[in-house]
């Protein structure tokens, strides 16, 4: 006897909002704000009969989801993905009573507002890149919701104030030890938030965290901090992340580690002194880690 699970729904949903807003001041257009995101939701429920008979009795269909992504888009008045998501799952688990788990996975393209002569313009952006905004919202009838926020491709580079020494070295070991090298990374951070979540306030506390991490990665202005290694780096990092944000639950980070090696033009009589550099991305060093709210003890 076979036994059958699935889920189904629309993936690549892309949607551009732009909230229009009254005048800053007399004179003035329109306050334009802009959002790209692309949208997946997958919905879970009791419609088994769907793959076991043939019965699409109880199948809302994916164009349906994707038709309701942009009606959600603009009956709901959010500012950032998070809350997006959250009124698109509350849709689907309010409107079918047999679908039981709902799960919205965002992305957001960043856009900046362009300034001209100074001034921020009213309605034109600039694309940046290729760092993107994600999240992750997942709703059941049985259960509290659950949100995780995060970054993605946001190229980084400390160009001093990073080593690599003291590990192991054994019959197969090559690298030399490095008091002073590049460290180049693509940050692809991942946080969850605990219950009560904070509807709302997702887009500030996503700046926030996001800057508390990038300070962290590049130290005061003036000197930085050293890093002996990606590990403690990363690691520092998450606990920042949770000190700044106490609704944080636990914080993910994948840091590959993007080589730089010196050139040597040594062979032309000129010294390098990490200052010409080519950069390799295969193979590279891949360095992940989870950090966790310790739990309080009764």
């Amino acid at each position: 006897m076979a036994e059958v699970n699935g889920r189904y729904g629309k993936t690549k949903v892309r949607v551009v909002r732009v909230r229009k807003t009254p005048p800053k001041s007399a004179g003035a257009g329109p306050w334009h704000e802009l959002m790209e995101v692309e949208v997946e939701t997958l919905l879970e429920g009791s419609f088994l009969e769907a793959y076991t008979h043939g019965d699409n009795g109880r199948i809302v269909p994916t164009d349906t989801v994707k038709n309701t992504t942009y009606v959600i888009a603009k009956k709901s008045n959010f500012d950032s993905i998070e809350d997006f998501g959250l009124a698109l799952m509350r849709h689907f688990l309010s409107r079918h009573s047999h679908i039981d788990r709902v799960t919205v996975t965002l992305t957001e393209k960043l856009w900046n507002r362009l300034t001209v002569s100074g001034k921020p313009h009213e309605h034109v952006f600039s694309a940046t890149g290729p760092e993107k905004r994600v999240a992750t919202c997942v709703g059941s009838r049985s259960g509290p919701y659950s949100v995780t926020s995060g970054i993605e491709d946001l190229k980084l580079m400390k160009t001093t104030q990073s080593g690599f020494e003291g590990y192991i070295v054994d019959e197969y070991t090559t690298l030399p030890p490095a008091k002073d090298r590049i460290f180049c990374t693509k940050v692809d951070a991942k946080w969850t938030y605990g219950a009560p979540l904070p509807e709302g306030q997702f887009h500030l506390l996503h700046d926030k965290i996001r800057d508390s991490m990038m300070e962290v990665f590049a130290g005061p202005p003036e000197g930085g901090e050293y890093s002996p290694s990606v590990q403690e780096t990363m690691y520092k990092m998450g606990l920042r992340a949770m000190e700044v944000c106490p609704s944080v639950q636990s914080v993910k980070l994948v840091l590959p580690n993007i080589h730089h090696f010196p050139f040597d033009i040594g062979r032309f009589g000129l010294t390098n002194q990490q200052e010409i550099l080519y950069p390799t991305d295969d193979p590279s060093g891949l360095i992940e880690c989870e950090v966790t709210r310790a739990r309080a003890r009764l």
